[in-house]
């Protein structure tokens, strides 16, 4: 018999141990999610015989919910949903940030669409070539087959949409995900109905969200607290202005960390993909860019995801305050803060400004303007040719969408400084 899930004593016990202060919103949201936890523990009891097992599984398929937990940043979403995570039992589960589980599917569906016509031609002992140009099949759908036979629950960090490729596809994904069923919990900093908001081609999206709705229970946290600005910060400095006296520098930051490594700093690269990755300086477990060289080339969340699996320090040099000019490179930084704080790397920037300064906002307004949509659709266009369904991520933040995204990156900046944070990366300098 699988144990009871123990998630409300759990959160108790971290209030009364003075680890979390006591908040009735993320009390509130606990118990819909201990519900969901003793639910998935039911129906995945191990002492129930073959027709319980079969029951259960229909039973689940029909009417089983996830959960879908939204609010501002640093209300304590990622930190409810990981408790939830680490109380179920389950082999078959998975945590990921949305965006990275995004680009395994497309990564799926490229194989997929590789691999159909040889498929075809072994399912009915063909031979004629010229046949393979007319064969056509979703590939979504065996992607998603295959998804739910790996795993029972999927928790999703910070379920955004972005891209256009990721909105075409969400639908049939999900809708097939949730027949078979996978019970999905994320979080988002927005409503169901806010996501993808002044997006191309937003009416094919849209169908989505009642599939959403069907198989999620939808729970906002509001609060006015901002729970990362409250962390322990601990002496070690992991963000530099440049403008600032200081006892210990960026570049002697750089020092201590190559010495820990104990070999020498050369220039390498990384290939995925079909792709190469160059890395200025890198020595073990440690790399050291510029701005320049990491978000204003066409780097996407491809390249950012396997820096993360392979280096655990990473120093990036030259941030600088970002604009309407700057949008661009702006919102590859943001893709790759994401990146870097869901995979815990233990990030050192050095910038000529504060924190709270790198973004001005106040000339990123909605895209208005045909020049301007066009000039988008035809980079669009283009990168989705490039990437065939699974390299490069071309993001449609409107106005509105980035304005958000900084906010949630300076959030997350502050609490990369925190002593939990760097506990957590497992790095020490």
């Amino acid at each position: 018999m699988i144990a009871q899930s123990s998630l409300t004593k759990t959160y108790q016990k971290l209030v009364q141990s003075n680890k979390l202060l006591h908040d009735p919103i993320q009390l509130h949201a606990i118990t819909r999610l201990q519900a969901l936890a003793n639910t998935i523990i039911q129906q995945n009891s191990t002492s129930k015989n073959w027709i319980q097992r079969a029951l259960s599984a229909v039973i689940r398929s029909n009417t089983s919910k996830g959960l879908y937990l939204y609010g501002d940043v640093g209300v304590g979403k990622t930190m409810i949903m990981d408790l939830f995570y680490e109380s179920i039992p389950l082999e078959k589960k998975k945590r990921t940030h949305f965006s990275k589980f995004m680009l395994e599917v497309h990564s799926r569906i490229h194989r997929e669409r590789l691999l159909q016509p040889i498929n075809q031609l072994r399912e009915q002992n063909r031979t004629n070539i010229a046949s393979l140009s007319t064969f056509r099949q979703d590939p979504v759908n065996p992607v998603a087959v295959s998804l739910s036979e790996e795993t029972t629950l999927l928790c999703f960090d910070e379920f955004q949409v972005t891209d256009i490729a990721d909105a075409m596809i969400l639908r049939s994904l999900f809708t097939e995900l949730f027949k078979r069923g996978v019970i999905v919990v994320a979080t988002s900093n927005r409503a169901p109905e806010d996501l993808y908001k002044h997006g191309l081609q937003r009416s094919s999206f849209l169908h989505f969200i009642p599939v959403l709705r069907e198989y999620c229970e939808i729970h906002r946290m509001t609060s006015d607290t901002d729970y990362r600005l409250i962390g322990t910060q601990d002496n070690t400095r992991t963000y530099f202005n440049l403008t600032e006296n200081k006892s210990i520098s960026y570049n002697d930051m750089f020092k201590r960390a190559v010495k820990k490594e104990g070999v020498e700093v050369r220039t390498s690269k990384l290939e995925f993909l079909g792709r190469e990755l160059q890395i200025p300086e890198s020595c073990g477990g440690v790399a050291r860019f510029n701005f320049t060289e990491l978000c204003e080339g066409k780097h996407s969340a491809a390249d950012y995801l396997q820096i993360c699996q392979y280096y655990r320090t990473v120093f990036i040099s030259g941030v600088p305050r970002m604009g309407r000019n700057d949008r661009d490179p702006a919102r590859r930084f943001i893709t790759l803060i994401d990146m870097f704080y869901d995979n815990r790397v233990y990030l050192v920037i050095s910038s000529a400004v504060d924190i709270e300064e790198l973004f001005d906002l106040s000339g990123w307004n909605i895209v208005n303007t045909n020049q301007e949509l066009n000039h988008t659709n035809r980079e669009l266009e283009d990168e989705l040719q490039d990437r065939g369904g699974s390299v490069t991520t071309k993001s449609l933040f409107t106005g509105e969408e980035e304005r958000f995204a900084a906010r949630r990156t300076l959030s997350r900046l502050r609490d990369m400084q925190s002593k939990q944070y760097k506990e957590e990366t497992g790095i020490q300098f």
